[in-house]
This record gives C-alpha cells, sequence and structure tokens, in this order.
C-alpha cells in the first residue's frame, strides 16, 4: 500500500526545495507518494489562497488528495486537531531544510510526531 506524504515548499516545489515555515501559507506542497517498492513519485500541489477557510482549507485539500502524512515545521493547534480528525498523521520537520532531507528523517522514523509543543501560539 503506498503511502503519500505532504510537505509544505517555498518556492516551486520539489524534492530539493526549501521545506516552508508555516503549512497553511505555502503557495506549494511536494507530495510524494512512496509505494510499496519503495520507488518515489513526485506531485506539485498549489496551494489555496489562506483567506478561503483559513488554514483548516489546506488541511481538506491534502485529504482530498489522498495525503496521509504531513511533514511541517509549522501550523496552528486548530490545523493539527483537524489532521488528527482526518486521519492524516502530523510530523515535525525540525531541523531538517530541504524537502528530501524531511522525507529521507521521515523514512528513519526520525522526526517526532507533530504536538502541541510544535504549534504556533496564535490561532490560525
Amino acid at each position: 500500500m503506498s503511502k503519500i506524504i505532504a510537505v509544505p515548499s517555498e518556492t516551486k516545489g520539489g524534492i530539493e526545495d526549501n521545506i516552508s515555515g508555516h503549512f497553511g501559507h505555502c503557495g506549494i506542497y511536494t507530495l510524494v507518494k512512496i509505494s510499496d517498492d519503495g520507488t518515489k513519485e513526485i506531485i506539485l500541489l498549489n496551494n489555496i489562497p489562506h483567506s478561503e477557510g483559513g488554514c483548516l482549507a489546506p488541511v481538506s485539500l491534502l485529504k482530498d488528495n489522498g495525503v496521509d502524512v504531513i511533514i511541517a515545521k509549522g501550523m496552528g493547534m486548530r490545523p493539527l486537531m483537524h489532521f488528527n480528525e482526518m486521519g492524516i498523521k502530523a510530523f515535525y520537520a525540525g531541523e531538517c531544510v530541504t524537502v528530501n532531507d524531511a522525507v529521507s528523517a521521515f523514512e528513519k522514523n526520525e522526526l517526532p510526531q507533530f504536538d502541541t509543543d510544535y504549534t504556533c501560539q496564535k490561532s490560525h
């Protein structure tokens, strides 16, 4: 069974792009679809404008595109709760710089699960 990992990206997306600082404000998501045999497919998904539903709308966008996991540097409490409700596991990117860094760390089980310690303190 394949798994789709979403990583908010800074510029045009892709495996070598830098991770965006806040998942809901990025312009594009790099989706990495990992098949059972370990092959990876890169899919670029444009984010919707932040004003359309705040940070909850991007959560729904990712769910509608089959995302199983999000790796992010920042998000508010409401989106984190929404990810949990939708069954999307959220992980904290920590010191990872690029999408590739984050996905590699995830595959090695080196990323902590995103929890309230990592959330932004203002509501989104």
